[in-house]
């Protein structure tokens, strides 16, 4: 996605935010924390066991997300 797009795209998702009547100012602080990354295929974004301080909007492809159920040890994967 070129920039252009990108800002676009974050506005628009703002704007819905709005809609769904959010706090100006929490949207405000969104906004300026926003930090868009590019990054490769099959990069992970959290290690098992890091606490995740960070919000990710996947604006192209997809991700994989894996977990260990606490009660069962069960591993689970989710597309």
């Amino acid at each position: 996605m070129k920039e252009a797009q990108i800002t676009q795209f974050v506005s628009d998702y703002l704007d819905g935010l709005r809609s769904l009547k959010i706090a100006e100012e929490s949207i405000a602080r969104f906004r300026e924390s926003i930090k868009v990354v590019h990054t490769k295929s099959k990069k992970t974004l959290i290690n098992s066991g890091d606490i995740c301080k960070h919000m990710f909007l996947i604006m192209q492809g997809g991700f994989v997300c894996r977990y260990v159920l606490e009660k069962t040890g069960a591993a689970k994967t989710i597309n």
